[in-house]
């Protein structure tokens, strides 16, 4: 169990700083509540002091509109608004965020994070002083990763897709090697052998069980998806006629950000913030129409208010080797798009 856990490690660019020194029964869920002073951390800066109730009263004025009274990305214009907002009280994605990039995305809008231009930027609205209240009440809406990995511990966020059929999975890992999946608040950590090592709030077993089995199976299916990556690459640089030239094609345009297979993060992925689409989530990619991912490809990121990170490729590839890239987007779905024929990857399960 210690070797995936281990080859994953590449994969997670964190650094290693101090794990939390207490034992399991003595860490509690340090979310903020209304009427708490709660520190935000700029790691090499002082940390500043956030106040969660004016924070809410922020949140409630200038958020909720789009994020919802809760924080659940579904306030009033979220219907009309693609890509939908972020939700607050997803804590697998939030922990992953820290606080300077909240602190940024709340000045400089989605574009200053590499997210969607949807998110506007409040640098002529707020004072410093009350962008630090709005994310201390933002972090009062989920667990951070200090309720779950322990202080001063980073946390890098996954998302895998599991074969043959799914469900997608998302998970975080630290650079120690832990992964932990949180599920209704409750966060359960594996050690790097794959041991469960805190699961806080406790529970019984019969509901910890069906968990640490998904989330084991993820961090299994995530190193093949990095074996596969490895091996496909190694067949562009030393055998590139081995595969398809739709398959090269996508390895020359695409792999940088989704990787050689478009279900791991590719190296050219640097931002702690950004994460390029796995495309195997066939929930998310078959609900897309094809007109859509064809604009996405030619148009970029920019067109679908995604990201202005995704570049277009309408100036670079003819319209029917475009076409040819859609699909192949397509078969890489889990399960497989209805309209798509999945091609092989070069990479068969055995």
């Amino acid at each position: 169990m210690s070797r995936f856990v281990v080859l994953l490690l590449p994969v997670v660019s964190a650094v290693i700083l101090a794990s939390d020194p207490r034992s399991p029964s003595e860490r509690v869920d340090r979310r903020p509540s209304i009427g708490d002073a709660v520190p935000i951390s700029f790691g090499d800066l002082t940390p500043r002091v956030g106040d969660v109730v004016n924070g809410s009263r922020l949140y409630r004025t200038h958020c909720a509109p789009c994020h919802g009274i809760s924080g659940r990305g579904d306030g009033p214009a979220s219907d009309y608004l693609y890509p939908r907002p972020a939700n607050h009280t997803d804590s697998t994605y939030m922990a992953s965020r820290d606080d300077r990039s909240l602190f940024t995305a709340i000045r400089k809008g989605g574009p200053g994070v590499d997210r969607s231009s949807l998110m506007p930027r409040f640098d002529d609205r707020f004072r410093d002083s009350e962008v630090y209240d709005l994310i201390a009440y933002i972090r009062s809406l989920h667990r951070d990763a200090a309720s779950i990995f322990g202080e001063g511990v980073a946390a890098m966020r996954h998302s895998t897709v599991l074969e043959p059929v799914g469900p997608r999975v998302d998970f975080l890992t630290d650079a120690r090697g832990r992964a932990a999946v949180v599920s209704d608040e409750r966060a359960i950590v594996l050690s790097p052998d794959g041991i469960v090592e805190r699961v806080d709030p406790p529970v019984d077993a019969a509901i910890v069980e069906p968990l640490v089995d998904q989330l084991r199976r993820a961090l299994l299916q995530e190193q093949r998806d990095v074996d596969d990556a490895k091996r496909i690459y190694t067949m562009y640089r030393t055998s590139p006629d081995s595969l398809a030239p739709v398959q090269r094609r996508f390895v020359k345009s695409c792999a940088a950000c989704h990787g050689m297979t478009g279900r791991v993060v590719g190296p050219g992925v640097q931002s702690t913030t950004f994460v390029a689409a796995n495309l195997a989530d066939g929930t998310r990619m078959n609900a897309r129409p094809d007109e859509f991912v064809r604009n996405v490809v030619a148009l970029g990121g920019t067109w679908a208010r995604i990201s202005d990170v995704m570049p277009g490729y309408e100036h670079t590839v003819s319209g029917a080797e475009l076409d040819e890239l859609v699909t192949y987007v397509r078969s890489l779905a889990i399960p497989p798009h209805p309209a798509s024929n999945r091609l092989d990857r070069g990479c068969s399960r055995r």
